[in-house]
């Protein structure tokens, strides 16, 4: 499914979203699959085209599950359903902006607003409203959001749209075995960017470059540091810290010495959101940093070991 558009989250469609994740039951059957767009048309209001877009949103944002015969809400979207019941958005909203919907209006609200001593995002209205009109609409359910005079978000909503995950853009799901092991490791990148930002006294100073290049030998630089630290990351699903080096990060690694480090995070799964996730592998020890690694196979602190042989006829 692709992802929907940042422009299509106005304030009457995030109204009825809401409305219809709490009309879609949590337990079987939740509702009839067949007839649910009518359904969710008379309660949420719209046309049924919208009422359609509405249904594929939550099943994009992983609120909902679409089986052969119903459609009932998943145990990530109860605490939000009883949150919107009380009449707080912010559950509903923070899945909207930790899924990157709103990046590009968030980049934008970012560079034209200012931070106070407070951490606090400052904007006049008028040009917050030109640059992330929806995002803006959204907010404004927060408390202590504030619309007039100035549009001032709090620093809670600052450390939101800061992250790497509101910032990066939706990504659309892959399926295949061999796709599940590039999102580990995509995800993997994504928790030592978001960490080595958060440490950084100028977080634009840290690169993830294998997103413009995969040929370097590592994925993230620090460019705080002369030389710059160069960072590869690894993932797994298992706890263990096992993993590969290609024949360039090895040489990159021998290269680089102790300007060169591996980070592995462990425990990754896929189901789990991102920002919960993270804090809770941060919270256990990962990432697990290996820096100089050359030199500790060197002295037998970690092991290296030969997986294959290339074979090619003598010359």
């Amino acid at each position: 499914m692709r992802p929907p558009t940042d422009t299509w989250l106005t304030g009457p469609r995030v109204e009825r979203l809401s409305l219809a994740l709490l009309t879609i039951g949590a337990n079987s059957p939740g509702i009839a699959r067949q007839g649910a767009v009518k359904a969710l048309w008379r309660k949420c209001g719209g046309s049924h085209e919208e009422a359609r877009q509405v249904l594929e949103m939550l099943a994009w944002l992983n609120l909902v599950r679409v089986d052969n015969d119903s459609i009932r809400r998943v145990n990530v979207g109860n605490p939000i359903a009883r949150s919107l019941r009380s009449g707080d958005y912010r559950p509903l909203g923070l899945t909207i902006i930790r899924a990157g919907l709103f990046s590009e209006q968030a980049r934008s609200l970012l560079e034209s607003g200012s931070l106070d001593g407070d951490g606090n995002l400052v904007c006049l209205p008028r040009v917050a409203a030109s640059v992330a009109p929806q995002l803006v609409g959204l907010l404004s359910r927060w408390p202590k959001f504030q619309s007039r005079p100035k549009v001032v978000g709090p620093s809670s909503v600052v450390n939101e749209l800061t992250a790497v995950w509101a910032l990066r853009g939706p990504e659309e799901g892959e399926s295949s075995w061999l796709s599940h092991r590039r999102r580990v490791g995509n995800r993997a990148e994504l928790y030592s960017f978001q960490r080595e930002r958060s440490e950084a006294q100028d977080p634009s100073a840290i690169a993830w470059v294998s997103k413009d290049s995969d040929r370097l030998g590592w994925d993230i630089e620090d460019r705080t540091k002369t030389p710059y630290r160069r960072i590869e990351v690894k993932g797994s699903g298992g706890e263990s810290p096992v993993f590969f080096l290609s024949e360039n990060e090895w040489r990159q690694a021998s290269i680089h010495g102790a300007n060169y480090e591996v980070q592995f995070w462990g425990n990754i799964d896929l189901h789990r959101e991102e920002p919960s996730e993270y804090a809770s592998l941060r919270a256990v020890g990962f990432p697990i940093v290996v820096s100089n690694i050359c030199d500790k196979i060197a002295s037998g602190e970690w092991v290296a070991t030969p997986v294959q042989w290339r074979i090619a006829p003598t010359p």
